[in-house]
């Protein structure tokens, strides 16, 4: 892993969205919306998973994903392609610019963020809808504490 020196990179607005998606699921546990569990397994220590039997609720009841807003499907689509890059590096020739992934991924849920609400009239009215952004976020926090972590080198703050 190639990492940049620390004087030259601005990961603030990757720390940014790490912290905010850490903050959002702390607020949906509070909220009991979702029910958060670490994972004791060495390979997974960086992710959160939703305790059963509470798990997201992807799909309404016709087997349509939640989703409304073109925003939630661009950050799955980025979501992807991060992972996409992750999982394909070692096979890669080229090199990866994990600043730039890792900007983009935060540039996606930041705008998901601004566009798709959880709490008020959504958790009220579609509290499934507010689980299953809740689900969003709390994939986004897991490849954003993956990407600041072992591919940045950096912490992954949960609070700034």
């Amino acid at each position: 892993m190639q990492v940049a020196p620390s004087e030259t990179r601005n990961l603030f607005p990757i720390q940014y969205s790490h912290a905010r998606c850490c903050s959002l699921l702390r607020m949906g546990e509070g909220d009991r919306l979702i029910t958060l569990t670490p994972t004791t397994s060495e390979i997974y220590s960086q992710f959160l998973f939703i305790e059963t039997p509470h798990s997201i609720p992807w799909q309404k009841l016709n087997g349509e994903l939640q989703f409304l807003d073109n925003a939630e499907y661009e950050l799955i689509a980025q979501i992807a392609f991060t992972l996409d890059r992750i999982y394909c590096f070692s096979e890669s020739k080229k090199p990866v610019n994990w600043e730039k992934v890792a900007e983009t991924l935060s540039l996606a849920f930041q705008t998901f963020y601004r566009e798709c609400r959880i709490w008020g009239k959504v958790k009220i009215e579609t509290p499934r809808l507010a689980q299953a952004r809740l689900g969003l976020v709390l994939v986004t926090q897991s490849v954003l504490r993956f990407l600041l972590e072992k591919r940045l080198g950096e912490k992954a703050l949960t609070e700034l």
